[in-house]
């Protein structure tokens, strides 16, 4: 079968596509095996890129590897490396070489995961890298789930569910109880779900940054005698903020006791429950670990296989599956996002996590001898000044 004539103007002849490939592929391999000795940080003024990228809309193209020159000259120097050893501040988790090279091959496939239809074996790979994660977080064969663009799509979609079965879908009068520390993207979810902020109850964390049983007992007994509904309370495993994670057994044990909803935030420290030193700090009510963390991110052989990829993991019980008003003990969700970056496609994150797992096993990896987890774990407070001497011995910004 003879192949259909190229469209001049939107696709490269074979060679060009080669070539362009292989630049692109220079620049990835630079940057990762230079990021150590690269600037974390290079701010530029507004004036700066102005000078250097504004333009009329292009009335005729220009070679690709021009463009890519542009970029690599004027727009790459000039983003924060997030994923650099030095990098302390915000939450992304670095990607790979791997998971570019997997985001590469969906966006080239046009890989499609929305419905069976449209891409089965994309869907069944999403199907199968979820069991992955919700057998290491240790949730039952009942939980599902689907890969979603970040944390905050993954509360927005959790707390969505929750809505839906526990409310029918009506905040009007619920409330909904979470700590000082809980991320900005609940709040944000929840404004979006249809809930004033008059419904968020945002209670003073503890002196290790928790949230404090009594007054959760205390704001939920209040609402309930006032007339309002205790709907949701928001537990974090693993804030971002400071790793801290909620007492998530009692505030597990206390939820069901007065029938609410109980959502795990789990978008920032979920490695951590693949540590044993503090994997019992994500007991839920039922025993389990629940599904959430804070964790040996300089641990290659932990962070690798969930490296480059967003998630939600929905834990619903047979009732909220047929859609019936659930009893409290089913009113659970936890919601985890491992790391970030990358297109925000299910089919991208579904093939990130298994071209990275593959190559990057849990078991039969050597111990990466990095001294940071334990000694953080044996002394928390060594944890700035272990951070300073990373500082003082590397290039300055």
């Amino acid at each position: 079968m003879s192949r259909l004539p190229l469209n001049q103007a939107l696709e490269l002849p074979p060679e060009q596509m080669r070539e362009l490939g292989y630049r692109v592929v220079d620049l990835l391999v630079d940057h990762f095996t230079t990021l150590p000795d690269q600037r974390v940080v290079r701010l530029p003024s507004r004036a700066e890129l102005e000078r250097r990228l504004r333009q009329s809309v292009p009335e005729t193209g220009r070679p690709p590897a021009e463009v890519l020159a542009q970029l690599a000259e004027d727009v790459l120097p000039f983003v924060t490396r997030t994923n650099h050893p030095r990098f302390f501040a915000f939450v992304p988790v670095p990607g790979n070489y791997v998971s570019a090279m997997a985001d590469a091959l969906v966006a080239g496939f046009g890989t499609f995961a929305g419905t069976w239809f449209g891409g089965a074996a994309s869907a069944e790979l999403e199907i199968l890298t979820i069991d992955w994660l919700r057998e290491l977080c240790g949730l039952p064969e009942s939980a599902f789930g689907l890969f979603v663009s970040g944390g905050s799509m993954a509360n927005l979609t959790a707390l969505a569910a929750a809505r839906h079965h526990y409310l029918g879908d009506d905040p009007r009068g619920a409330v909904v109880y979470c700590s000082d520390q809980t991320h900005s993207a609940v709040e944000r979810a929840l404004r979006v779900l249809g809930f004033g902020r008059e419904q968020i109850r945002k209670l003073e964390s503890d002196s290790a940054f928790r949230l404090p049983l009594p007054s959760l007992a205390r704001a939920l007994d209040g609402d309930r005698a006032a007339g309002r509904r205790p709907f949701c309370v928001v537990a974090n495993a693993g804030t971002t903020n400071t790793g801290a994670i909620d007492p998530l057994d009692a505030i597990g044990a206390l939820a069901q006791q007065h029938g609410t909803w109980f959502h795990v935030d789990g978008a920032y420290g979920l490695p951590g429950r693949l540590d044993e030193r503090v994997a019992p700090l994500y007991r839920d009510i039922s025993g389990r670990l629940a599904g959430v963390d804070v964790a040996r991110a300089a641990d290659d052989e932990l962070r690798a296989p969930l490296e480059a990829v967003w998630g939600a993991l929905l834990r619903l019980g047979p009732a909220l599956r047929s859609g019936a008003q659930p009893p409290p003990q089913e009113g659970r969700v936890v919601q985890l996002a491992v790391s970030g970056g990358g297109v925000p496609k299910r089919a991208v994150d579904a093939v990130d996590v298994k071209l990275v797992a593959a190559l990057n096993p849990l078991e039969g990896e050597e111990d990466s001898g990095d001294p940071l987890p334990a000694a953080v774990a044996e002394d928390p407070g060594s944890t700035l000044q272990i951070v300073e001497s990373v500082l003082r011995s590397s290039n300055p910004f």
